[in-house]
């Protein structure tokens, strides 16, 4: 994966932001039409009249459904920084020297139709190169970060398939979904497979706690049983019918005095402001916002 990457080459532009001026309520809400009618996404069907019975298989099944369309997605950078004592001792203290060095990131997401590919952002700051492995598919495919929306942690990356085939996942609504229905966070950290963990939707949060990637005020965010690890961010959370509800993000919990349970649980984006967020970043520019740190 290294090999051609234009990062490496001496003078290679440093990454642009991937961040956009959010749009109206009334701009997203108009944009939306147009892109389902697009095609861009498919509409999942209706739950059924009947709850889906949870048996020993149940949850295997849906993964088996599911993991096809969960992509992996690594990225490049270049790092500047560090510390550097002086070799002949001349000076009593350290030197910092901008010295360059490689810096690269795992992490998931999930193919919703046309190429499109839904991932966290924090997965692709910064990144001067974004490859996306499709399972099933041999090799790995270079990928354009199209934006991302700051207060919902979502980013658009788009890949030129070439004719290759690759499932999609259908786009369920969040809106009316209850408290306590069973949900299963599928990711793909490091391209080899899928991973899965099962749980239920506990509670709605308007923050994400400990200061995670997605703290702006007003966007609301489900948080279940399915605790992910950092490699699943970016990767649906679904419902046993296999339709995405969410995209699951990871909130910073490193050096935090809080209990275990907020660390002991998952977090991810409604699917509702997912498909908001996709209206926003394909309708509007990028602008120069400096991005994560």
């Amino acid at each position: 994966m290294l090999a051609g990457c234009s990062w490496l080459s001496p003078g290679a532009p440093m990454p642009q932001s991937i961040d956009l001026v959010e749009a109206s309520p009334q701009e997203v809400s108009a944009e939306l039409g147009k892109l389902a009618a697009r095609g861009v996404w498919r509409a999942a069907p209706p739950a059924p009249a009947e709850p889906i019975p949870l048996t020993s298989a149940t949850y295997r099944d849906v993964t088996a459904r599911v993991a096809p369309a969960v992509v992996n997605i690594f990225t490049q950078t270049t790092v500047i920084g560090g510390l550097y004592s002086d070799p002949l001792g001349v000076f009593p203290f350290k030197v910092g020297i901008p010295i360059p060095h490689r810096g690269s990131n795992l992490g998931s997401g999930f193919l919703i139709g046309d190429g499109y590919v839904i991932t966290s952002r924090r997965v692709v700051a910064a990144a001067q190169s974004v490859e996306v492995q499709i399972p099933g598919i041999a090799h790995a495919f270079p990928a354009q970060v199209l934006g991302a929306v700051p207060s919902s942690s979502v980013a658009v990356l788009k890949v030129e398939l070439g004719g290759a085939k690759a499932e999609t996942l259908a786009l369920a609504s969040s809106a009316a979904m209850p408290i306590g229905e069973p949900v299963l966070a599928v990711g793909n950290p490091f391209g080899t497979g899928p991973t899965a963990r099962e749980g239920i939707l506990s509670f709605r949060v308007k923050r994400l706690p400990l200061g995670g990637e997605g703290a702006a005020e007003g966007v609301e965010f489900l948080q279940t049983t399915a605790r992910c690890q950092a490699g699943d961010a970016g990767g649906p959370l679904v419902d046993l019918s296999g339709a995405v509800v969410g995209m699951t993000v990871l909130p910073e919990i490193e050096g935090s005095t809080s209990s275990t349970s907020a660390a002991e649980a998952g977090y991810a984006v409604p699917v509702d402001v997912v498909k908001a967020s996709v209206a926003q970043v394909l309708s509007r520019p990028r602008v120069p916002i400096p991005p994560l740190p």
